[in-house]
């Protein structure tokens, strides 16, 4: 764990002498709300992004939702895609796209084993606000989750695909 420390504040202060960031990485919490299957989880992951330029990022997120004493959530997820927009001193607005899987666990995968994977895609916009080496910040999107054609074990239908809405709060560092 020192050492882990270490490395971040060597990273940090070899960035404070940087006029350019190239790398953002960030923590975050994260809720989403899973209609298509009747969830609403929380979770955590992580984040890194790489600037490709002024107007382009290329980024890649993982997140773990909590499982709830009953067995229900437990879900992974994971997208990598672009963001592109603009920053105007402190605060930026992007817009980003990017494709993925979530993957079921918890109650939703025990009842239904062989269908834990899907696509997934999570389109939206997010916004920023911080100094030049750090920031924070809150993302909204709508995860599009293509279930395919077999229902899930439950009483309720379900669609090929649903939309899903994703909200999170990052912390993020640049160097």
């Amino acid at each position: 764990m020192r050492s882990l420390i270490c490395v971040f504040f060597l990273i940090a202060a070899h960035s404070a002498n940087s006029q350019d960031f190239r790398w953002e990485v960030g923590a975050q919490l994260v809720r989403l709300d899973l209609d298509s299957i009747g969830e609403s989880a929380g979770g955590a992951g992580g984040r890194v992004s790489y600037f490709v330029n002024r107007l382009l990022t290329l980024e890649a997120e993982a997140n773990r939702y909590f499982e709830d004493p009953s067995g229900n959530f437990g879900h992974t997820q994971f997208l990598a895609g672009v963001r592109s927009g603009y920053r105007i001193g402190p605060f930026g607005a992007f817009v980003k796209a990017r494709p993925g899987f979530v993957q079921l666990g918890g109650g939703a995968a025990a009842r239904n084993p062989g269908r834990e994977n899907h696509f997934a895609v999570d389109i939206g916009g997010a916004i920023t606000i911080g100094q030049r080496r750090t920031g924070m910040r809150i993302d909204a999107g709508d995860t599009l989750i293509f279930w395919g054609s077999q229902p899930f074990a439950t009483a309720l239908p379900r669609p090929v695909s649903r939309h899903n809405r994703q909200l999170s709060v990052r912390f993020v560092i640049r160097f």
